[in-house]
């Protein structure tokens, strides 16, 4: 089996680690390891949607969602024309990414890439605002901003022939105390193996 060197894992399998006794992951965590099928399980972190959901309510409960949805598109879009007009003019003098597009002063290139990337940024939070309210929907209910973590997530890694299998299992309710939905959500990702080490 290939030695892990991987990054984007929370745990690194394979890796000349000792596993004696506990080892903390997230808070409180308690990791198991199961020598049958050479996987670990361990308790991960809860999302934290705090910054985004204060943004999503001040800005559905105080302006028009749909004109606030147009104004951050349209931001986004400008942002993005912006940056391709400007890709030219950050890059050497011998190279031209887009043959159609102007090649402007560098120093004039990097102020309307680092604006416009501002504005795409920008765009595209205000977006994930707005679609934080109905993300966070109660499907049976239909409450916004109701849908919580009940506990910690779940984490399962197991090494495999392409790279770590990671899987990330989270159960979410409603914070609605008339409704008793409930929802176990797992997600699986494929972390590869680093050749390199």
């Amino acid at each position: 089996m290939k030695k892990l060197a991987n990054k984007n894992s929370s745990v690194k399998i394979g890796d000349g680690n000792n596993f004696r006794g506990d080892t903390v992951i997230g808070e409180g965590a308690k990791m198991e390891k199961h020598i049958h099928d050479n996987s670990i399980s361990y308790t991960g972190n809860k999302l934290d949607f705090t910054l985004i959901e204060n943004l999503s309510k001040y800005m559905t409960n105080n302006y028009n969602e749909q004109k606030v949805s147009l104004w951050a598109g349209a931001l986004a879009i400008i942002g993005l024309l912006g940056d391709f007009i400007s890709i030219n003019s950050i890059l050497p003098n011998t190279i031209k990414m887009i043959n159609f597009m102007p090649k402007f002063n560098s120093t004039v290139g990097w102020i309307i890439f680092i604006a416009c990337s501002i504005l795409l940024i920008v765009g595209f939070y205000i977006l994930s605002a707005v679609k934080h309210k109905y993300d966070s929907t109660c499907p049976k209910c239909k409450e916004h901003y109701s849908i919580m973590e009940k506990e910690h997530p779940q984490v399962r890694e197991v090494e495999s022939h392409d790279g770590i299998k990671k899987t990330t299992t989270r159960y979410y309710y409603c914070k609605n105390q008339n409704c008793d939905f409930e929802k176990k959500v797992p997600y699986t990702e494929t972390i590869p193996y680093d050749d390199k080490n």
